[in-house]
């Protein structure tokens, strides 16, 4: 089959590319003009300015952020109850705002200390009211990491100054582990802001207001936030371990396109790229300038979604004809050589996982599985609308890849671009999702029962993390017993044998298994791009108090 771009096709486009780079150089002059872009200063000064990008828009409510660009944001502006470990001290979970906890033998009943002195941005000391108010509120609004506990959680009070108890309904043995996505917000500061809305006496639980502006107790807090900026200073207060040389102010800013970025990068204007580059960009700036390349191992795999509703993709037949038609090693090695083929449903640094992929680069299966579905005497009929996000260009170029395999064996595949907005949008209904996208999703949490729930249960149909729409109840069902099995090595075989359920149905594509890489300035000292101090847990990497920039 000959492939849809060689490596010297791809060549001249980044020839041509970087080309444009000079013209781009002179509009970025105009900018740094109006002051847009702030230059890092002198080591004469105690200004450290970090910058990076991620797509916008960002979520800073913990109630509503879910996404990448929203979780880095999260841990930089408030603490979570415990915080995730890093490779090197294991998988598990550490004191934070929590300093210790106790829980029943039955698994029901948790019961935290919180920790004294404590100060939130507003001068209010954090307490066990704070806590429980923001489970609540989590569990109330329903967005973002709620899913992890509404099906568990029955309620969360303070019953000293101190003192929190959490009751669930039904055994959640990763429980601990996914109170990293627990948020502590300023009950008060919130409550003070609320405004009319659909949550009776809480109006609209601050919503509003915490869309813009933070409430919590992190090592930065909001300076300005707009759709394209948010920029975040450090709190002198804050009460946890720094580096000596963090920044005092960092800048996520809405990414631009590639060349724009890598323009930023070679003029000094930023210094972390998003993960979303091509291999090639990402090897054209390494070394380039006092420029490196960061490795951060992230439990992530990248997906082609599919709308298992939206025909023809409601026959299985149809599935599994387009899994065994993309030469998955040909799209690889052309387009993200660093990467690895995904080998299950999740990715095989996660606790849990099973290598069970039944799909290969199969042309003659492709045809027999097409030949077996409802669609064979009509596929021509139908097309299949594929989305990708536009801020990501490089996922183009394989959605590009994939449709070329598909034409191959006569199913036309639409190559769409959307924001990244328009597509949160538009997975959350049925009706108005698209047949296939190509998304990455990374675990919240350090086991494979994280990405089981996220991507497959019926509590996530709708999300950006979950537009297949299975709707199963037989796996919803034995996804609770997972989940409620306290018992280990009990847990990762029933975790084997729901991933096992899931490849046969043939929901997604599984494409590979994802190493988050950037480009980094080499005065920025990192300590996460070092495997062992990388934490596995999405958003945890950019956790900038822990980051140096360095004299320069």
């Amino acid at each position: 089959m000959k492939s849809f771009l060689s490596r010297s096709a791809i060549s001249k486009v980044y020839a041509a590319i970087l080309a444009i780079i000079i013209i781009v150089a002179v509009i970025l002059g105009s900018l740094y003009a109006a002051g847009y872009f702030k230059t890092s200063t002198s080591t004469t000064t105690t200004a450290r300015i970090l910058r990076f990008t991620h797509p916008a828009p960002w979520h800073i409510d913990p109630a509503v952020g879910s996404d990448l660009a929203s979780a880095s944001s999260l841990i930089n502006l408030y603490d979570p109850l415990v915080f995730p470990e890093t490779v090197a001290e294991g998988s598990g979970v550490k004191p934070w705002i929590a300093t210790n906890w106790t829980s029943s033998t039955d698994g029901l009943t948790w019961t935290f200390t919180i920790r004294q002195g404590v100060l939130f941005h507003s001068g209010n000391e954090l307490n066990a009211t704070d806590v429980a108010f923001s489970m609540n509120r989590l569990l109330t609004i329903g967005q973002g990491y709620s899913y992890l506990f509404t099906p568990y959680v029955s309620s969360a009070n303070a019953t000293g100054p101190w003192t929190v108890v959490i009751t669930l309904s039904k055994p959640f043995a990763p429980f601990l582990l996914s109170l990293v996505r627990l948020w502590i917000l300023d009950s008060r500061t919130v409550i003070a802001h609320e405004t009319a809305g659909a949550y009776g006496a809480n109006g609209d639980y601050g919503m509003a207001w915490l869309d813009i502006y933070d409430a919590g107790s992190g090592p930065f807090t909001v300076k300005s936030n707009s759709v394209a900026l948010l920029t975040m200073t450090f709190f002198s207060n804050y009460w946890g371990t720094v580096a000596p040389l963090h920044p005092t102010e960092v800048d996520l800013i809405a990414e631009p396109t590639s060349t724009t970025e890598i323009s930023m990068m070679d003029t000094g204007s930023l210094e972390i790229t998003s993960p979303w580059l091509s291999d090639l960009q990402y090897e054209s700036l390494n070394g380039t300038n006092g420029i490196y390349i960061a490795n951060v191992p992230e439990p992530n795999e990248y997906y082609y979604m599919m709308n298992t509703l939206k025909p023809p993709l409601d026959d299985i037949h149809v599935r599994e004809a387009l899994a065994y038609c993309l030469n998955y090693t040909g799209l690889i090695a052309e387009l993200y050589p660093l990467s690895t083929v995904s080998t299950s449903c999740v990715p095989a640094s996660v606790a849990g996982y099973l290598d069970c992929s039944p799909y290969y680069y199969n042309v003659t299966k492709a045809e027999q599985e097409l030949a077996m579905s409802k669609y064979a005497s009509n596929i021509s009929s139908y097309s299949i609308d594929f989305d990708w996000i536009s801020a990501v260009p490089i996922r183009e170029l394989d959605a590009s890849y994939f449709a070329n395999c598909a034409q191959a064996i006569g199913i036309k595949v639409n190559v769409i671009a959307e924001p990244w907005t328009k597509f949160e949008s538009d997975v959350a209904s049925a009706a108005t999702c698209p047949g296939m996208a190509n998304v990455e999703v990374d675990s919240d949490y350090t086991e494979a029962g994280s990405l089981l729930e996220a991507r497959y249960s019926s509590a996530s149909m709708g999300t950006w993390e979950n537009m297949e729409w299975l709707n199963d109840s037989t796996y919803d069902s034995m996804l609770e017993t997972a989940l409620g099995t306290l018992n280990q090595t009990q847990r990762y075989t029933l975790y084997g044998t729901l991933q096992q359920y899931i490849m046969n149905l043939c929901p997604s594509m599984y494409i590979f298994d994802y190493t988050m890489i950037c480009a980094a300035q080499k005065y920025v000292n990192w300590p996460m791009a070092n495997v062992s101090q990388s934490v596995p847990s999405m958003g945890y990497n950019f956790d900038c108090r822990l980051i140096q920039i360095e004299p320069h």
